[in-house]
């Protein structure tokens, strides 16, 4: 699977195993996605974490205030 959109910022996990990638739709709003590394033996790759969902945003802060909000491994953690 790819992302939806363009990626316009990702947020890396201290794990490095978990991100989250900010998106610009084709219609130019914006949204977020959140992605895990699997080590399966015939899948190592980036997958996403939940079910494709289309977050829409009016800017690319707005949908990172949204993922720093909703995912919980960003939960509390301060942007950089």
């Amino acid at each position: 699977m790819v992302a939806s959109g363009e990626v316009v910022k990702t947020i890396t996990a201290d794990d490095g195993l978990h991100e989250v990638r900010i998106v610009r739709h084709t219609d130019g709003t914006f949204g977020f996605e959140e992605w895990y590394f699997s080590f399966e033996p015939y899948n190592q790759c980036w997958l996403p974490s939940r079910q494709p969902m289309r977050t829409l945003a009016d800017s690319a802060d707005t949908a990172e205030r949204e993922a720093r909000a909703g995912v919980d491994w960003l939960i509390g953690q301060s942007s950089q």
